[in-house]
């Protein structure tokens, strides 16, 4: 069966800022350039947004819509002006958090909810530092920031009945309901740590309680609950829950991705490639679900032999979310198959920096021994580890696939060329 690898997708619902360097008269004059620069381009956007007042719209509303649209430098200019102006506005950091967050930012957004939340003991900041150390993959941290979050959300008393509203769109929900939310956070984070058993758990419990009952939408536990599925082997099982999420959310861009990825290891590439240009077109402001979707769909023109469709796919859901790693993985495979050996090397190097904690490759399937040991053996190229990859050249020697039998016998010439010994035919 010709398959390889495909991104999953991942249900999404430490910082600490550095000491200001002394600045030297040589420095100065960038300095002083890089801030009126600043202050020019906010009084810009300064400017648009009072034109764009109206009386049922104030510059407070129009920040949010901003946001929402996907204007993020225009937001972000005004919100760090309006933030250096009134250091205290909660409401106006967190719609600064926020912009970050929507555009992909998330080490801003982590660094600054991390430095405000001494200060200001505002649960939604600790959610945003949750969240913004999930989407960027650093799981470690996530699962102890989902834990002091409930912790937070847990201290609130149940008779106040008190609201929590976003800062963005103005919804508010109850403690209890946030703390479902967290709570599938930190499942989320626990799944991406590859402890499936807790994530199952965590889900279960949530799942089961009657406190928690209508506080949260069960369609999210279905999600976690699909993707431990698939990792134990049970397609089946995912294939329902994926499905019944469907049923209720039509053109759910991360299900489709999913469910694309069981119909891919099936061998149905038809639907595969449907599935995930249906996810791509649906994923709307989700920029890094529709870089996984537009990947798997260069790995379905790879292994169809379109190798510049493929490449120029790659290339534009690296374009589409900002740090994606998959898609340098992606990348570093289409350009070792066409034989471009120096691209693959770079772009493997860049995406492993980008995944310092595997969570990518975690949730890349891989379920043809042959390709993986191809990934296996480009990774182990590009971390210096001469003898593995060797290894898993000369497996594919023995590969019933003759594109894998000829880059790895192009990869045993390359090593033992730099090594001064003679290639084995």
């Amino acid at each position: 069966m010709r398959v390889s690898r495909f991104f999953m997708g991942m249900i999404l619902f430490s910082g600490l800022l550095g000491c200001a360097a002394e600045v030297s008269e040589a420095d100065a004059a960038t300095w002083e350039t890089d801030e009126s620069a600043l202050v020019e381009a906010s009084t810009a956007a300064r400017v648009t947004l009072k034109d764009a007042v109206t009386e049922t719209c104030d510059e407070s509303c129009l920040v949010r819509q901003w946001i929402i649209d996907e204007r993020y430098e225009e937001a972000r200019e005004v919100l760090a002006a309006e933030a250096n102006r009134v250091p205290d506005d909660v409401e106006t950091h967190l719609l600064l958090a926020a912009t970050n967050m929507r555009d992909e930012m998330y080490e801003k957004a982590y660094e600054l909810a991390d430095r405000l939340i001494p200060v200001h003991d505002d649960v939604r900041l600790r959610e945003t530092r949750a969240y913004a150390s999930l989407l960027a993959h650093d799981v470690e941290t996530a699962a102890h920031d989902f834990n002091d979050t409930i912790e937070a959300l847990q201290s609130f008393e149940p008779e106040t009945r008190r609201t929590i509203c976003d800062a963005v769109t103005g919804h508010c929900a109850a403690p209890m309901q946030r703390e479902a939310y967290a709570w599938l956070g930190l499942a989320t984070a626990e799944y991406n740590r590859q402890d499936l058993e807790r994530a199952s758990e965590i889900v279960d419990d949530l799942m089961n309680a009657d406190a928690f009952a209508g506080a949260f939408e069960p369609s999210a536990g279905q999600f976690i609950r699909a993707l431990v599925a698939s990792k134990r082997g049970d397609d089946n099982t995912a294939k329902a829950h994926y499905e019944a999420i469907l049923a209720k959310f039509p053109n759910d861009p991360a299900s489709l991705v999913n469910l694309g990825g069981i119909a891919y290891r099936s061998g149905d590439l038809e639907t595969a490639r449907r599935m995930q240009t249906q996810a791509y077109e649906y994923a709307g402001s989700h920029r890094r679900t529709a870089a996984i979707a537009w990947s798997n769909v260069a790995e379905i023109d790879m292994l169809e032999g379109q190798y510049e469709a493929a490449l120029d796919k790659a290339n534009e859901a690296i374009l589409t979310s900002r740090n994606y790693a998959g898609g340098y993985f992606q990348l570093a495979v289409i350009h070792d198959v066409i034989g471009n050996g120096a691209e693959s090397l770079r772009a493997m190097k860049h995406a492993l920096e980008l995944d310092t904690q595997g969570v990518s490759r975690w949730n890349i399937s891989m379920f043809n021994a042959d390709w993986e040991a191809h990934f296996a053996g480009l990774i182990a190229e590009a971390e210096g580890r001469t003898e593995s990859a060797s290894r898993h050249w000369h497996t594919l020697l023995g590969s019933d696939d003759e594109t894998l039998q000829g880059i790895a016998k192009r990869h045993l010439s390359s090593l033992y060329e730099r090594s001064g010994e003679h290639c084995p035919r």
